[in-house]
């Protein structure tokens, strides 16, 4: 994967001691593991200083010090493990979380509907049908879970597939091993005339990972990242006042400094700026949390943000876009959300210990099985059950998930975290 200079450039912020930080879109991260194979991939790249991965927002944020060519190092080291990058742009990562959302419930109304009727159709099974009533149930539930299982998996084959391609294994990969499994030696005992059949388990396990999904998901669009809700307090489009007293419309970005902006009452200042009319009343609550309105006369500095409760006032253009105070912070609140906790440090190091301990012991189950003789049957069978009730998963997510949602609910609150082990201060 390749990104140009040209489009990377917008995207980065510097710090005034020179390290640069780009923020990217990730695409098929699901779980710790993930995380740590992209971070591990990323900065062994000389000249990164950082790659930090929120797992719940999807995001990670690159830091480096040098030319571009490093962070275009850090992309390619990034898709050489599988896991594309993407500059970040709040309106691609809402839509693309909608069509997320939207898919996923979808595969979760198929997965539901034929695991409710494959349900129906195993208690005559479990009641003890015989021969032909049994073989009947057992070929009637194959038709109906087979195609969904093979539809409604989508979420968590493909991403497996994608893993192994890639020669990693992920979360997926164990659960996915499961399902087809399960679903073939139920086809297999099908077949052959077995008693027992585990049509229904399948689906209901699919069922069940994607009602997590589907949350997990749902969850991390409600929990609105506090950057994202902070720079959406700022007008995008100012009006600018020319010099034989025109007025023009621009994009706050593209302001030049020194440019006079003409703010009316009701509106919210879009740069940062030298008040030039003789006074103004500014709401400020979202910078300082006061929610009177503050008096600014002329002369003084007003901040991107502010809500203008006065009449119409005149600003000189000191800062814009990107640069002012309002993005500085909307940045730290950012910062605060990638950066790990003890707790968040202390699930990832839980969830990889976790998953290569799940998949040694299910092939100790299957070695197990067929050294005391139970056969290749019974023993696939356990090592399939010792995948499917064994997923780290939500281990991962639990922890990030909460952080970025009590953020969000402090932000509501007036109140600005701008460190992420801010929290744990506060509980000490």
């Amino acid at each position: 994967m390749s990104l140009t200079e040209s489009l990377l450039t917008p995207y980065i912020h510097t710090e005034n001691d020179g390290t640069k930080r780009l923020m990217f879109m990730v695409e098929g991260v699901h779980c710790a593991g993930c995380m740590a194979r992209l971070e591990g991939a990323i900065k062994p790249v000389k000249g990164v200083k950082t790659a930090r991965l929120n797992l719940t927002t999807k995001r990670l944020v690159l830091e480096w010090v040098g030319p571009l060519s490093v962070a275009q190092a850090a992309i390619d080291a990034a898709a050489k493990a599988g896991y594309p990058l993407t500059p970040y742009n709040p309106e691609k990562q809402e839509d693309a979380r909608t069509r997320e959302e939207k898919a996923l419930l979808r595969y979760l109304a198929v997965a539901g509907f034929a695991g409710a009727n494959v349900m129906l159709l195993s208690v005559a099974l479990w009641a003890g049908a015989e021969d032909s009533t049994r073989q009947l149930f057992q070929w009637l539930s194959a038709a109906i879970v087979l195609p969904a299982l093979a539809y409604a998996g989508q979420p968590y084959f493909k991403a497996a597939w994608q893993a192994l391609s890639h020669r990693r294994t992920s979360m997926e990969v164990p659960i996915s091993i499961a399902l087809l499994l399960t679903s073939s030696i139920s086809l297999y005992d099908t077949l052959n005339g077995g008693r027992e059949t585990y049509f229904e388990s399948a689906i209901m396990l699919l069922f069940f990972l994607l009602i997590g999904r589907y949350l997990e998901t749902r969850t991390r669009g409600r929990s609105h990242n506090a950057a994202e809700h902070l720079l959406g307090l700022q007008h995008t489009v100012a009006t600018v006042q020319n010099e034989d007293g025109t007025a023009t419309q621009l994009r706050a970005e593209d302001i030049p400094l020194g440019a006079t902006v003409l703010c009316r009452q009701g509106e919210r200042l879009a740069i940062d700026g030298i008040l030039l009319s003789p006074t103004a009343y500014l709401d400020t609550s979202v910078l300082t949390g006061e929610t009177l309105p503050r008096a600014v006369k002329k002369g003084e500095t007003v901040q991107a943000g502010t809500l203008n409760t006065s009449g119409t006032i005149l600003i000189k253009t000191t800062a814009a876009g990107k640069n002012t105070t309002l993005a500085e912070i909307a940045r730290l609140t950012d910062t605060a959300t990638t950066v790990k906790n003890k707790y968040t440090r202390l699930a990832d190091r839980m969830a990889q210990s976790y998953a290569p301990l799940v998949h040694g012991l299910a092939f100790l189950t299957l070695s197990g099985g067929l050294w005391w003789g139970l056969g290749g049957h019974e023993s696939i069978t356990r090592a399939a059950a010792v995948l499917i009730v064994t997923c780290p998963c939500a281990l991962a997510l639990a922890v990030p998930t909460v952080h970025v949602a009590i953020m969000s609910k402090l932000l509501k609150n007036g109140v600005i975290l701008k460190s992420g082990e801010a929290l744990e201060k506060l509980a000490d």
